[in-house]
């Protein structure tokens, strides 16, 4: 479980206070200490054993060099820049001529109004003030 010391002791004041923080500031480099003693010790071992160290870690050795990596450029066209080069145009064919086509009459324009006549506008209520029609 951790615990967060320094909020626990936020309320501690004075002279207490400051020999608590006397005590875990060497707690603090002794723990450091500790932690780069394990660290040194685990750097020596592996440079006993003929390996090479790298932040701590085993590195194998390289099997080779890879081969290069092909280009893989899809607007590589070959030319280079500025350059202009001529394009074939295609012989012109001849326009298809249209088919005639049966002529279909306009539809008739209806002989009434589809949308009828307009609404007759409402007068509110004389009591409503706001003419919401609610009552």
């Amino acid at each position: 479980k951790v615990v967060n010391v320094g909020k626990a002791l936020e309320r501690v004041q004075g002279p207490t206070r400051v020999e608590i923080e006397k005590v875990r500031s060497r707690a603090r480099l002794n723990s450091r200490s500790r932690v780069l003693e394990m660290q040194r010790a685990r750097y020596d071992s592996m440079q006993r054993q003929g390996g090479t160290v790298d932040g701590g870690l085993l590195v194998p050795p390289k099997a080779g060099i890879p081969a290069p990596l092909t280009p893989n450029d899809p607007f590589n066209t070959g030319m280079t820049k500025g350059q202009p080069q001529t394009v074939e145009t295609p012989a012109e064919q001849p326009a298809v001529p249209a088919q005639p086509t049966e002529a279909t009459p306009p539809a008739p324009a209806p002989a009434e109004d589809p949308f009828g006549a307009p609404a007759t506008p409402t007068t509110p209520p004389a009591d409503d003030p706001f003419g919401t029609g609610n009552k």
